[in-house]
């Protein structure tokens, strides 16, 4: 079905609802994802599609939902039309939202001119080849290498939202591919290399070419690394770290749904001064090529830059419209659902830590003993009690200003986060997104987030 006939037919549709004097909004959302995963033995070829249609109508107190996955408008309004008797039965009240009124000519110009895709289109058979090459390369690396995949996913997310105001429509395209090595080391156990490329298009190959020698360097590296003594470190986080330290313990934390429910002490620090001057980390969808992207969220609020923390205080939360409206918030384009036929919530997009005006050499510069952290399995988050773990870490010493050959992994970095960010000390130019996955709410509802930023220098972290 052509683009302007479903946007024709919801416009009647939420036009219905607003004759019967209730908000509603309309979202058509597909994701299609398509996955090439190899290793030494096995080739994996895989293909997801999604799609549907999810109807909303405010009764003045919650909203009333339907979903489906035919586009079929007699059905359609059959279902608006339950919905708008129940509303009617539910009746406490009106919110017409036109606070949501966004101007489309300026969303679509900001949209294109960032969007930039080669056009690059090779064969199935092509990318196989290109994958098996990066693996071959891989395994050629050291004998100590006991196996490597490489991973290549294809994401392509549409969305059409309408409510009586506005008609909005996005096309995402993101492309993932990780490189990961097996790493037989000298204590007998197995560690792993892991490393990520994102952009929209199949720029990744050169990406993961160009950034090979590191990856190389980082497999010499782990063979030799050690078992870390728990305490106190001086630490210099990479900017996939750094990022996941935003995500982690300025992501939940910083939800409006979740404050609303009592469960974020962060709740008790806005306003309030929890770090130097230069630290700002931002929530912020429109950044081209990130895994957290998009221009709109679901609830059609334009992407905007949302300061969690500004010039060192904390400055406001993430919201959905619900939520927003409950606490008294400004909106953020934060309202996400995992697909059509799941809830909103409130969500992270692109989280991460804005860069510095120091140099990534000066910071190494001004270590006299510390420990630099370059990569990591994963973390976890307490928005109740705003701890935050960083987990199965892999870390050079810096002594005297300088990286020497002494190498650790499998430690955690742990500590209550105001601590942490109070330590800061110093904040790289040199800024980098290229981690994605995706991230859950309460181990369900999986929405794109990328991971990255500057390089970060804390004074003092607990490891172990």
């Amino acid at each position: 079905m052509k683009m302007k006939k479903i946007i024709g037919d919801f416009k009647k549709l939420v036009l219905l609802a607003e004759k019967n004097e209730f908000y509603s909004d309309i979202n058509f959302f597909s994701k299609g994802e398509s996955r090439i995963n190899l290793d030494k033995t096995n080739t994996e070829i895989g293909k997801d599609n999604d799609a549907g249609v999810k109807i909303r109508i405010w009764d003045g107190e919650k909203y009333l939902e339907y979903a489906q996955s035919s586009l079929e408008f007699e059905s359609l309004k059959e279902k608006m039309s339950e919905l708008i008797s129940q509303a009617k039965k539910n009746k406490k009240g009106n919110n017409e939202n036109k606070d949501l009124l966004v101007s489309k000519e300026k969303l679509e110009k900001d949209y294109k001119s960032k969007l930039k895709i080669s056009g690059e289109n090779i064969s199935l058979e092509e990318k196989c080849e290109k994958l098996h090459s990066f693996k071959n390369k891989i395994l050629k690396i050291s004998k100590e290498i006991v196996n490597a995949r490489v991973v290549l996913i294809e994401e392509i997310e549409k969305n059409i939202f309408v409510n009586p105001y506005k008609a909005l429509s996005q096309e995402i395209p993101i492309v993932i591919m990780a490189i990961v090595a097996y790493v037989q080391s000298k204590d007998g156990n197995v560690r792993t290399v892991f490393k990520s490329f994102v952009d929209n298009d199949l720029n990744v190959f050169n990406k993961a070419k160009n950034q090979f020698e590191e990856f190389e360097k980082n497999i010499e590296n782990i063979k030799d690394a050690k078992k870390l003594k728990g305490g106190k470190y001086k630490v210099l986080l990479s900017p996939s770290l750094t990022g996941l330290l935003a995500h982690e313990s300025f992501g939940h934390g910083m939800e409006a749904d979740t404050m609303m429910r009592g469960r974020a002490l962060a709740s008790n620090w806005i306003g309030k001064r929890i770090g130097k001057s230069n630290v700002n980390i931002v929530d912020y969808p429109n950044v081209a090529g990130k895994h957290g992207e998009f221009y709109f969220d679901h609830e059609g609020n334009p992407a905007r830059k949302t300061f969690l923390v500004k010039e060192g205080i904390i400055n406001e939360p993430m919201s959905d419209l619900y939520s927003k409206t409950q606490l008294g918030l400004k909106h953020s384009s934060n309202s996400r659902f995992e697909s059509f036929d799941h809830k909103h919530y409130t969500r992270m997009s692109n989280t991460f830590f804005e860069a510095g005006d120091e140099n990534y050499k000066d910071l190494i510069a001004k270590v006299d003993d510390g420990i630099f952290i370059q990569s990591s399995s994963g973390g976890m988050e307490d928005p109740k009690g705003w701890g935050v773990q960083i987990q199965g870490n892999f870390g050079q010493r810096i002594k005297n200003g300088k990286l020497i050959n002494e190498f650790y992994d499998g430690f955690a970095l742990t500590g209550f986060l105001p601590d942490i960010v109070k330590n800061i000390s110093g904040i790289s130019k040199e800024f980098e997104i290229e981690g994605g996955g995706h991230c859950g709410k309460g181990h369900k509802e999986w929405v794109r987030v990328s991971e990255g930023g500057p390089y970060l220098l804390i004074d003092e972290v607990i490891l172990g």
